[in-house]
C-alpha cells in the first residue's frame, strides 16, 4: 500500500540525531508520537490500516558510525500491506540543518561484504607473494667494496636455524640451508 510507504517515510523523516551518540525523534504529523520505550527513544505512527514503530537498534550509536534502526510494522487491516525499503527516506536534523541520510538495503550490505572479502583475498595474496619473495631471497645479498667492486653472496645465516637443525637430524639432503 502506498499509504504505508508514505507513513513509514514520515516516521523515519521525524528522526533527529544529535552530533553525539544519542538519538531523539521529532514528530512530523499529528498521527506520530515520540516516546521513550524501555529506556530507548521511539517514534510511533498510526494510520488507518497500520501502526509503525521506529527505534534505534542499540542504546548508543557509534560516533561517525552507520546508524541502525528497527522498524516494526503492524498491519491493522485484513488486506496485505506492501512495505518497500526503497520508498523509505530519512533526514538527520543536526546543527539547525537537515541532511538526507542514505538508506542501506540488504542488497547494498551484501555487495559491501563481497567487496570486503575480495579486498581481503587480494591483500592476503599480496602478503603471501611478499613472504614467498622474502623466503626465496633469504640469505642472498650483494656488496660493494670501497674500491667499487661488486658481487653477490649467499649466507646460511638467512635460513631458519630450527629448520637447519631439523634437516640435519633427519639427514635430509633436500634442505638448502
Amino acid at each position: 500500500m502506498r499509504g504505508l510507504g508514505i507513513f513509514a517515510l514520515c516516521a523515519v523523516l521525524g528522526g533527529c540525531m544529535s552530533t553525539g551518540e544519542t538519538v531523539s525523534f521529532r514528530t512530523s504529523n499529528p498521527q506520530q508520537q515520540a516516546l521513550m520505550r524501555d529506556g530507548q527513544p521511539a517514534l510511533v505512527s498510526r494510520q488507518k490500516s497500520s501502526l509503525v514503530l521506529v527505534r534505534p537498534a542499540s542504546r548508543q550509536m557509534q560516533a561517525n558510525g552507520r546508524p541502525v534502526f528497527v522498524v516494526g510494522i503492524n498491519n491493522l487491516s485484513k488486506q496485505p500491506v506492501d512495505f518497500r525499503v526503497g520508498q523509505v527516506e530519512a533526514v538527520q536534523h543536526a546543527a539547525g540543518s537537515d541532511f538526507e541520510m542514505k538508506i542501506v538495503t540488504y542488497e547494498m550490505l551484501v555487495q559491501e561484504e563481497r567487496n570486503r572479502q575480495v579486498a581481503a583475498a587480494l591483500l592476503t595474496g599480496l602478503a603471501a607473494g611478499a613472504n614467498a619473495y622474502s623466503a626465496a631471497n633469504a640469505g642472498h645479498g650483494s656488496y660493494t667494496t670501497p674500491s667499487g667492486r661488486t658481487g653477490t653472496f649467499y649466507s646460511h645465516g638467512g635460513c631458519d636455524r630450527s629448520e637447519q637443525r631439523r634437516c640435519s637430524e633427519r639427514g635430509d639432503d633436500r634442505c638448502h640451508c
